[in-house]
């Protein structure tokens, strides 16, 4: 990655998804009674926030603000943590530490890539900016807003998470000792960061 995470503010988000999820998570736990909803829930967020940290993603939706000291010697600029929806503002300080919206017409963004990209319009060159560790900023929106966009493959981890969570109320045991994460669980994690790995 040109910058690192630690660069990266969360300005709005994350969109809790854990209401809209439950009476599919229920139905996946053969569970019918609402007397332990609220619990689920609670479940359902620890499920979705250890996927979004172990595999560097975001499933609830976010805005980021990425703060860079300068521009990048590329002429595009890589946005960490995906999946990227949209991308908002690209603000810069000049050279007078005046803030200027840099015109969307100037840039393309290409979504699609791992990490995401914002790409200098042919012709165009980045301008010089004002020594300061958020001279440059770009605002940009991460995951979904709604559990029916979330993805086959990031519900497997949270269904077996939760269900785990739900049977035993406690961590995997061996004797007295907590061991790894199961291995179908590890897999799946595992694909799901490969998938967004950046380097």
């Amino acid at each position: 990655m040109q910058f690192t995470t630690l660069n990266l503010k969360t300005v709005s988000g994350p969109t809790s998804l854990a209401s809209a999820a439950l009476s599919d998570i229920k139905e996946h736990l053969k569970v019918t009674s609402t007397y332990e909803d609220d619990l689920i829930q609670i479940y359902i967020e620890a499920a979705i926030g250890l996927v979004e940290t172990y595999c560097g993603i975001s499933i609830g939706q976010r805005v980021y603000q990425l703060n860079m000291p300068h521009f990048p010697r590329e002429r595009f600029i890589e946005m960490p943590r995906g999946p990227v929806s949209a991308v908002g503002a690209l603000y810069y300080y000049d050279t007078s530490n005046v803030q200027t919206l840099w015109a969307a017409s100037d840039y393309e963004t290409s979504l699609d890539e791992i990490p995401a990209r914002l790409y200098l319009q042919q012709g165009d060159n980045w301008e010089s900016t004002y020594e300061r560790p958020d001279a440059v900023t770009l605002q940009y929106t991460t995951g979904v807003n709604a559990w029916s966009a979330v993805t086959e493959r990031q519900r497997l981890p949270i269904y077996y998470l939760v269900t785990h969570q739900h049977r035993f109320r406690q961590p995997v045991l061996s004797g007295t000792i907590a061991t790894d994460l199961p291995w179908a669980l590890r897999a799946n994690l595992q694909s799901l960061r490969e998938d967004f790995q950046t380097g």
